[in-house]
């Protein structure tokens, strides 16, 4: 991505962030910029390309933060690993709020819009296969008992997470992401022991 769409792309998540994505477009965005509307149809020939590139966006900066965290930590085991995971993305959420808005909005929307589903689906099963991998390696290892069926834990621990982060998001002025990130890690390590 070069430096022109990255700037168009920032400009869309606070266009998004501050009047949604019914009333983000391309006229919107080039106004924000102060550039001509032709310049973003060039990086984004139509509409619903923009919004994908921005969920890309943000997960691609999300998964770089937490992996960056898990590096960082140099983690063995898969319960530290889910611990830090959930962190990291809490992490992300409250340093990059209007990016943790528009997915908001994607969800929103993508119960009545096809193209947006697709896409926050698409950028979502990202995350649960993350989750899934980690709760596989965990039973392997015996730090998790065999009874659990890995898909549907990673599935219901990513539902958590988001859910959370969206509340997070909601009451973010009022609410520190501490008391957040702990009840999400033991309810995750709850969910990974029964």
């Amino acid at each position: 991505m070069n430096p022109k769409q990255q700037q168009i792309l920032e400009a869309a998540i606070q266009c998004v962030h501050e009047v949604g994505i019914e009333k983000t477009n391309a006229k919107l965005i080039a106004e924000r910029l102060d550039m001509p509307t032709s310049l973003i149809f060039y990086y984004f020939p139509k509409q619903h390309q923009i919004f994908e590139s921005i969920v890309m966006y943000i997960v691609t900066a999300n998964n770089s933060l937490v992996t960056e965290l898990l590096a960082k930590h140099a983690v063995r085991s898969a319960k530290e690993q889910l611990m830090l995971y959930v962190e990291g993305n809490f992490r992300w959420a409250d340093a990059y709020r209007s990016h943790g808005s528009v997915l908001m909005y994607g969800v929103l929307s993508a119960s009545h819009d096809p193209v947006i589903k697709k896409v926050v689906q698409t950028a979502f099963s990202g995350g649960e296969e993350r989750i899934y991998h980690m709760i596989n390696h965990g039973v392997a290892e015996k730090e998790f008992p065999n009874s659990l069926v890995p898909r549907d834990i990673a599935r219901n621990i990513h539902q958590l997470i988001v859910g959370s982060i969206m509340h997070f998001l909601l009451y973010a002025e009022v609410i520190s992401v501490e008391p957040y990130v702990a009840r999400v890690k033991s309810a995750v390590l709850n969910m990974c022991v029964s």
